[in-house]
């Protein structure tokens, strides 16, 4: 995560170690920090303080949740920004507390919203001469990545609320992680609305196509088990992972086998 970087360790508390990060600021493009919402400019490099020394820099503060409002006084951490974002909330099974991920989603996801902001910025400069202040946290980033929950329960006026689901969609169904032959051996698979009729004729019972139980996505989250056990069924009829995913890609269906970090890597 810090390969092809070059480091240097500075004391801001010091005069000498001011001194230091003023000539810096006077001669870098970007400036990045992400210190808690106010410590920069307790730390004498506020954007006015920078803007003063280097007026077409591009400053950029990273924080759990921004540089104003009611929650910027907050310590703030990847899964506590999660949880504020009502991410976690999703993450789990109906009957169950909510799970925690076991990677840091969120900050490489904030990095990312930054590095977008900070190019825009520098586009910015090069037509205007002008620097900016740029506000990114860790909040917006994660609440950024609900791609249905918030939009359906706006455009409902709260009447849909989204529900933890385990292994699957809240939804759409089928989507999930559904298990094969082996005890760890699990597939990631998602069958659009509009493809189902050919996917029963794919996994050899057409008749689902028609069956009220699957006809539409709402029945099919209904019997969303029977769905399942359908799916599971056939998977665990195959030889092996490599047929499983040979049919699955021949017939154009997205398919991801379930791996361990050693066989990512």
């Amino acid at each position: 995560q810090n390969r092809g970087k070059k480091s240097v360790c500075v004391n801001p508390r010091t005069e000498a170690g001011q001194a230091i990060l003023e000539q810096l600021v006077t001669k870098c493009d970007v400036l990045v920090e992400n210190f808690s919402a106010g410590v920069i400019a307790r730390l004498g490099l506020s954007y006015e303080r920078v803007k003063a020394l280097n007026p077409g820099i591009v400053m950029c503060s990273i924080s759990g949740f921004g540089q104003q409002g009611p929650l910027s006084g907050k310590t703030g951490f990847d899964f506590i920004a999660a949880a504020y974002a009502g991410v976690l909330d999703n993450l789990g099974y109906p009957d169950g507390s909510p799970i925690l991920p076991q990677l840091a989603v969120g900050d490489g996801l904030t990095g990312v919203h930054a590095l977008a902001a900070i190019n825009a910025a520098l586009l910015y400069r090069e037509r205007t001469g002008e620097g900016q202040f740029i506000d990114i946290s860790l909040i917006d980033s994660y609440f950024h990545q609900h791609d249905i929950g918030v939009q359906m329960h706006s455009a409902t006026d709260g009447a849909f609320v989204p529900k933890r689901a385990g292994h699957h969609h809240f939804v759409i169904h089928p989507l999930g992680i559904y298990k094969g032959r082996g005890e760890e051996e699990y597939y990631g698979i998602i069958v659009l609305p509009e493809r189902w009729g050919e996917f029963c004729r794919f996994l050899g019972r057409p008749e689902y196509a028609e069956d009220p139980r699957f006809a539409t996505n709402e029945a099919r989250m209904e019997n969303h088990q029977a769905v399942i056990d359908f799916i599971e069924g056939w998977l665990r009829e195959q030889p092996s992972r490599e047929v499983i995913l040979e049919k699955f890609e021949g017939a154009h269906f997205p398919i991801g086998p379930v791996l361990s970090v050693p066989e990512a890597m």
